[in-house]
């Protein structure tokens, strides 16, 4: 049921980006160091265990993140409580990854980019080839303490730690999502949107304070830009509007819900000025007088590129028709270079555009875009047909588009 749950979301979304950190400052300052010295003992190259330790046997494991702690007992309390859920972290990859072989690894990244949710049989091609990744696995009880030491008398209400510790932020994101797999099973089973559970696990069991109202925020934050239920929407929005939250959070949840109210269904689409290959900008209002179908994505998102070949195989199919493909990638200016070069290497047709400053450029953030690939619709009249339309791997979309365009 893992596996399953995994390989469900593996090709839904890229990335979330929210507008946070414009309300509340996070680093990782608590104990940088901490990196240098694990590799005295563990290979950790790149944020990630190296393969050769899922290799190990635990109680090796065990030993060397033991010997870990041990150094790290003369710092300040505030760096030893980093450390500690860095632990606990490493703890929790190496479960998750025991046994895992690099090169199958990296033949299941490669497999799992080539299909799509609406392949026949996703979920199962999906299982069956991850599964092949591992020669072996953890024992029932070596599952269990590694679960233990990883999961148990942690403190889910560290506002301090929180602020300066990406270690114990990770290990609070994984403790959520354990506690809605072990505790919210009937609101799972009957499809209750993720984020809405999320926003009644923070209600139910997290004491009132900066955490609980960081967390809300950041919930309902999601919930105005992805959840299709437009009462669940306003009920998460007056909630929060309504609760003693600070007024930053209020103001900033605002500008996201005002976005959602002005740029919906059957609203006028907000104008882009964006560059293509050739450094020539194009507009949205020049293309008025035909339907536009947007896909905004990134060079770095393999959900993002497994939709080409359908997309190129659409816009193949409506080319003599009153629509036009625009392509915006939302990659860094840093990177429009390599947006430049994918684009002529894989001959990709349409309208290709690149934005000016990624995820905080304008029509991206009046679209409230935080995860992608995305696809936006678009009538000639210059009005939001869909601001989450269908993909280009659904069959359904072509057979809206020939409706649309008799």
């Amino acid at each position: 049921m893992f596996l399953k749950t995994i390989s469900a979301i593996i090709l839904i979304a890229c990335t979330l980006y929210g507008n946070t950190q414009a309300v509340v400052k996070l680093n990782d300052t608590a104990y940088p160091e901490k990196i240098q010295t694990i590799n005295k003992y563990l290979p950790f190259v790149n944020g990630r265990l190296l393969y050769k330790v899922h290799a190990m046997e635990q109680k090796e494991v065990l030993l060397q993140l033991s010997v870990f702690l041990k150094e790290t007992t003369s710092l300040s309390a505030i760096a030893q409580l980093d450390v500690s859920y860095f632990y606990r972290n490493l703890l929790s990859e190496y479960n998750l990854y025991y046994g895992s072989d690099s090169v199958k690894f990296t033949e299941f990244n490669e497999f799992s980019s080539k299909i799509t949710p609406q392949t026949p049989g996703f979920v199962n091609k999906i299982d069956s080839a991850y599964k092949q990744v591992y020669n072996k696995r953890l024992s029932i009880t070596e599952k269990k303490l590694a679960d233990s030491l990883t999961f148990e008398n942690g403190d889910m209400n560290n506002w301090e730690l929180f602020q300066v510790s990406a270690s114990y932020r990770k290990w609070l994101d994984q403790k959520i999502t354990r506690i809605i797999s072990q505790n919210y099973q009937s609101d799972t089973r009957a499809r209750t949107n993720k984020y809405l559970i999320r926003l009644k696990l923070f209600n139910n069991e997290f004491k009132d304070g900066p955490l609980k109202e960081y967390y809300t925020f950041t919930t309902v934050e999601t919930i105005i830009k992805t959840v299709k239920d437009t009462a669940a929407i306003n009920t998460a929005y007056k909630d929060f509007m309504n609760a003693d939250v600070s007024a930053a959070y209020k103001n900033a949840l605002t500008k996201v819900y005002n976005n959602y109210v002005q740029f919906s269904e059957n609203k006028s689409a907000p104008d882009f000025a964006y560059k293509n290959v050739n450094n020539a900008i194009v507009t949205l209002k020049e293309l008025s007088g035909n339907y536009v179908y947007i896909d905004v994505w990134a060079t770095w998102c393999a959900p993002c590129k497994a939709e080409i070949p359908h997309l190129q195989k659409t816009a193949g199919l409506f080319k003599d028709k009153k629509i036009k493909f625009v392509s915006i990638s939302v990659d860094k200016p840093a990177d429009q270079k390599r947006w430049v070069d994918y684009v002529k290497k894989n001959n990709l047709e349409g309208i290709q555009l690149i934005t000016e400053n990624a995820f905080d450029s304008d029509f991206i953030k009046k679209f409230n875009i935080n995860s992608i690939p995305r696809f936006i619709l678009i009538s000639p009249a210059g009005k939001i047909i869909s601001p989450n339309a269908l993909r280009p791997s659904n069959p359904e979309l072509t057979a809206m588009l020939n409706q649309l365009l008799l």
